[in-house]
């Protein structure tokens, strides 16, 4: 590194340690503004009428979403055709 090129990295370094507290402050600031903001006071009342009138999920919706593909793909001819099985309960260690 010759030194031109260590006097800019020093003159770099030295203006992020002059900047970087300016920086966390108006962070900070801009953060404290979030708590009065009226669009977040909205967001908030939006999500406790959700917590207070909707159905808590039994699913992550993983199974259904995957239903949806493999109806996509039947109808897309993507799937072999199916087997039919005799509806009934399997149990382990049974022949059919």
């Amino acid at each position: 590194m010759n030194p031109a090129e260590k006097d800019l990295y020093r003159r770099y370094v030295e203006g992020w340690k002059r900047a970087g507290p300016e920086l966390e402050r108006i962070r900070r600031e801009e953060l404290r503004a979030l708590g009065t903001h009226p669009d977040t006071d909205g967001l908030a009342a939006l999500a406790d009428i959700g917590v207070r009138f909707g159905t808590p999920r039994t699913s992550s919706g993983l199974v259904e979403m995957q239903k949806w593909f493999m109806e996509l793909a039947r109808r897309q001819g993507l799937l072999a055709p199916a087997v039919g099985e005799p509806p009934g309960e399997y149990k382990a260690g049974e022949d059919p």
